[in-house]
Parts: structure tokens; sequence; C-alpha cells
């Protein structure tokens, strides 16, 4: 496996044009790996939806699930960190 230092030397060998081509390309690929991630999201979304796995929520009860979700998520990060 290539470390992200050696695939930046070997970047930093290539010309101007063919740095902006491959930033265009991983950008692209990027664009792609997002779209397939979101799509099968929506897919396992509908698949919960329609076995009756989802139940209704309100707007607030929705927002305070995704609050608690990204405070988890932050907490989760910044215990990571101190690990290191």
């Amino acid at each position: 496996m290539v470390t992200l230092d050696e695939a930046l030397d070997t970047v930093d060998q290539l010309s101007v044009e063919q740095q902006d081509m491959l930033i265009e390309i991983l950008w692209r690929r990027q664009v792609e790996r997002r779209r397939t991630e979101i799509a099968l999201n929506a897919e396992n979304s509908l698949k919960e939806y329609y076995a009756g796995s989802l139940h209704p929520m309100s707007a607030e009860l929705v927002i305070a699930a995704l609050r608690q979700e990204l405070t988890s998520t932050i907490d989760e990060e910044d215990a990571c960190e101190n690990l290191s």
C-alpha cells in the first residue's frame, strides 16, 4: 500500500495539466461514491418503510434525535482523539 506522502511525492512529479486532470478524476470518483452511498441509504430506508419498521415522528422529535446523534458522534470522535 502506498502512503499518502508517497502518493503526494508522485503527484508532484506530474505536470500541472496532469495534476489538474488527476484532481478532476478524483473529484468525479468521489462524487460517484457518494451517489452510490446515498442510493443505498435510500434503498434501505424504503425497505424499512415498506416493512413497517419506521414510525411517524414529529419534526421536533426528528430534530432532537439528529442532535443527539450528532452529539454522540462528536463525543466519540473526541474520545478517539484523546486515545491517540
